[in-house]
């Protein structure tokens, strides 16, 4: 059995309702129906572990801002005891030098080398504090040296080399065997929009929620609801807005939700919102996860990028790439159009077919696996 060191520094606190979480595991269990034994590497706040056959060793306690390379530090010591590995997969989540000692460990005892770079534009998702500079910094700085030890970097968008590496272009996977397609159960005469993330400003949920207020203070002959799911830095923002404007019948901060109470929501809804924000932060064609989520339940979708997974397109409500305010009122149009010429069902089937066979992770792992499969 050939054996798979993934390496990620994400906090798996919240593994039941996180997203990434979700996907990592999934991919995790990619590898391993393929034969490989996957060793997992990831934080619990901020204390660093690795996983092995389902149990977890400490590898380093939290120390604040260095917490990544000491971490990567210790696990490059931990590495020259312990196994030895045929590949890793990491998940990129900046360079400094305890990271480039860790892939100098494994390079020296010749494990192929895959990166995963979630956004190739990832500079734009910082913010202005002193810490995200400092990472920032050093970042550009020892990048560079990546390609002495990445064999390839995945990259979910349209770029043939990233991080100065040849990449491996794929889309975005959900395991949609574990996640259940959605029929609507609500009332026919209210809309419902559901929203489901970290609430960061890419996701773009104000947009709907100031649609919204124009449209409550116009004419209006359907009730329109929001259910936000989730929590993050656009929480207050939302609920500021919110409350300024009256919209506490419509609007709805639900907080994190998984199982079923997250399908109980999702069962009143009529479409989701996707990621409506991502230009925010420079980005124009991508490949979001949450739409892949919402894809597997057969939910219609409100998107500002195309849906890349999908077939038809009539399923997909496409809003400017812009921080202009969502048309309410042409959301309902559309929905009152796509009800009364589609059976709902059988759409909501459709799109779960064609989510299935285009963006399960099983599907859109496979250029990952044959890269490490190959000779040489």
């Amino acid at each position: 059995m050939k054996n798979l060191l993934f390496y990620t520094y994400w906090n798996f606190k919240e593994s039941t309702t996180n997203g990434i979480c979700k996907k990592i595991q999934s991919q995790r269990k990619v590898f391993e129906d393929v034969g490989y034994e996957v060793d997992l590497c990831y934080m619990i706040d901020e204390n660093y572990y690795i996983e092995k056959k389902g149990k977890k060793e400490l590898i380093n306690y939290r120390n604040s801002i260095w917490t990544k390379p000491f971490s990567e530090y210790k696990l490059s010591k931990y590495l020259k005891k312990n196994t030895q590995y045929d590949y890793a997969y990491f998940r990129y989540a900046f360079s400094e030098p305890g990271l480039l000692s860790l892939l100098k460990v494994l390079k020296k005892n010749g494990t192929k080398i895959i990166l995963e770079l979630p956004t190739v534009e990832y500079e734009n998702e910082l913010g202005n504090s002193l810490r995200d500079k400092i990472c920032l910094y050093v970042d550009r700085l020892y990048r560079k040296k990546l390609k002495k030890y990445v064999q390839k970097v995945v990259v979910y968008q349209d770029y043939d080399v990233a991080l100065g590496i040849k990449t491996i272009k794929t889309f975005n996977g959900v395991d949609v065997s574990g996640i259940p397609i959605n029929h609507y159960k609500g009332d026919k005469e209210v809309i419902n929009l559901i929203g489901v993330g970290q609430l960061s400003p890419w996701h773009g949920f104000d947009r709907i929620i100031n649609g919204l207020k124009k449209y409550y203070n116009g004419k209006y002959n359907t009730i329109v609801n929001f259910y936000i799911v989730g929590n993050g830095l656009e929480y207050d923002k939302y609920n500021n807005i919110i409350s300024d404007n009256n919209l506490s019948d419509h609007v709805f901060l639900c907080g994190p939700k998984n199982g079923k109470e997250l399908d109980e929501i999702f069962s009143e809804a009529n479409i989701a919102v996707s990621s409506i924000g991502l230009h925010r932060i420079g980005i124009f064609d991508a490949s979001p996860l949450k739409a892949r989520e919402y894809g597997a339940r057969g939910m219609l979708m409100i998107s500002s990028c195309k849906i890349d997974f999908l077939e038809d397109d009539k399923s997909v409500f496409y809003v400017p790439a812009d921080d202009s305010d969502v048309n309410i009122q042409e959301v309902v149009s559309y929905y009152n159009s796509i009800s009364e010429n589609h059976d709902l069902n059988e759409l909501s089937e459709m799109i779960h077919e064609e989510t299935r066979r285009n963006a399960d992770i099983a599907v859109t792992m496979k250029s990952i696996i044959k890269e490490f499969e190959k000779e040489g």
